[in-house]
């Protein structure tokens, strides 16, 4: 296999690594509902990665 093909694996582990329980009591503490921080982690880390 040339060098400029190596294969590549990438692994997106980043909300498996990442404890959000402690931001779920900020989103309450402004008014929004706790539930929706998964929701909204996933569409911010979406938009960081753009």
């Amino acid at each position: 296999m040339p060098a400029d093909q190596l294969p590549v694996l990438v692994f997106d582990v980043n909300e498996t690594l990442s404890d959000l329980t402690p931001l779920r009591a900020r989103f309450e503490d402004i008014g929004a509902p706790g539930h929706l921080l998964a929701t909204w982690f996933a569409g911010s880390y979406g938009t960081a990665s753009r």
